[in-house]
């Protein structure tokens, strides 16, 4: 049997400079939400990625969290085979290129372990001076308790021509262990089910475009968006806003150390990620062979 893992990973064609988007309807950012709240999550920033499509310009888009003035958290998977010159971060109006890319050297694209990445930057954003710590332990969810949380993340909605960099938020009923997420005898979720939060599947929920982005729970980043799966029927396109769909939440805790050691440059030595060259759909799938 075979199941369909979607990335939340958003991807539009830009071919002149007003830009025109490709045939993807997407019916929502963070699915049934509203616009976040800035003043009281400053942290939170767009990601946007120059690339290419078939030799047409394009742009990416995720999500992540400043935690602190020069480090964003964001997922791998953003980043993959891509360089330093075609990523800006953005926080409003403000942008700021990029100094390092710090992916982490275990991640794996089809297994999505370690779907983690931290983005240095070159310049603080002067507009920005409160930021997230991570936070998260396993014992928080002892005994099958769950976390109503928060997510927020950036994208493309259906009613607009472009993207317009705004933010939305929703809650989030989250729960961690090894039958945590549906269809949990599944081989990858056997072999990543401690990487990961799930999110109980709901009507609300992160969606393309959302990648990266944090997941907040008792006022602590807990999570990154990384990836999502129609449960009902395996091989089902991503439907955003579907209550059949189940959403994961890499566990920022199992990465605190590594982390820590980045950003005090303590520890294994820090490799800055240069490839060249970036391949990306719309929606970027990865097939799976399960048990």
């Amino acid at each position: 049997m075979i199941q369909i893992i979607f990335v939340l990973f958003l991807l539009f064609n830009v071919v002149t400079l007003e830009g025109n988007m490709s045939n993807y309807e997407n019916k929502g950012l963070i699915a049934n939400g509203q616009i976040y709240d800035v003043e009281k999550y400053p942290f939170v920033v767009s990601i946007v990625i120059n690339t290419f499509l078939n030799s047409i310009a394009a742009k990416a888009i995720c999500t992540g969290s400043l935690i602190s003035q020069w480090f964003v958290l964001t997922a791998a998977h953003c980043t993959q085979n891509t360089t330093i010159a075609d990523i800006n971060v953005f926080h409003g109006n403000s942008h700021q290129q990029i100094r390092h890319i710090y992916q982490h050297n275990m991640y794996n694209p089809i297994t999505f372990l370690a779907d983690i990445c931290l983005l240095k930057l070159r310049k603080p954003f002067k507009n920005v001076d409160r930021y997230i710590s991570v936070s998260g332990h396993p014992d928080d969810f002892s005994h099958g308790k769950s976390l109503n949380c928060v997510v927020i993340g950036f994208g493309i909605t259906a009613d607009v021509s472009k993207p317009n960099l705004i933010g939305y938020m929703t809650n989030s009923s989250v729960t961690y262990g090894p039958t945590a997420c549906q269809l949990s005898n599944r081989s990858n979720i056997i072999d990543t089910w401690k990487e990961y939060l799930c999110s109980k599947p709901d009507i609300h929920m992160v969606c393309p475009g959302d990648s990266g982005g944090p997941l907040i729970c008792n006022g602590f980043l807990y999570g990154i968006a990384s990836h999502g799966y129609n449960f009902k029927e395996l091989s089902k396109n991503f439907e955003c806003g579907s209550s059949d769909i189940q959403t994961r939440h890499l566990f920022v805790h199992i990465y605190e150390k590594w982390i820590t050691n980045i950003i005090t440059n303590i520890g294994s030595p820090l490799i800055s990620h240069f490839n060249l060259y970036f391949i990306s759909i719309m929606l970027v799938l990865y097939t799976v062979n399960v048990l």
